[in-house]
């Protein structure tokens, strides 16, 4: 039995609204689509997120995000 956690595909919308929900802003909604279309998700977002998420995050209620990204963290700044 494999004990990794199966992913449900998310469109590219709906990979960019869980990132808001992280926290994480747009300057360019547009740019985020195309970049998300090209670079796969997890490449892109997983290399990179550790240098950008909060520290001090604390998860309070079962719905939050497992983590969230600082004040002011922009989607063009992991790109």
């Amino acid at each position: 039995m494999n004990s990794r956690e199966e992913k449900i595909f998310k469109s590219f919308e709906e990979q960019i609204e869980g990132l808001k929900r992280k926290n994480l802003k747009f300057r360019n909604e547009g740019f985020a689509l195309n970049t998300l279309k090209r670079v796969n998700y997890y490449s892109l977002i997983n290399a990179y997120k550790e240098n950008f998420l909060d520290p001090n995050y604390k998860k309070i209620s079962p719905d939050d995000s497992d983590e969230m990204y600082k004040e002011n963290t922009f989607f063009e700044n992991l790109f």
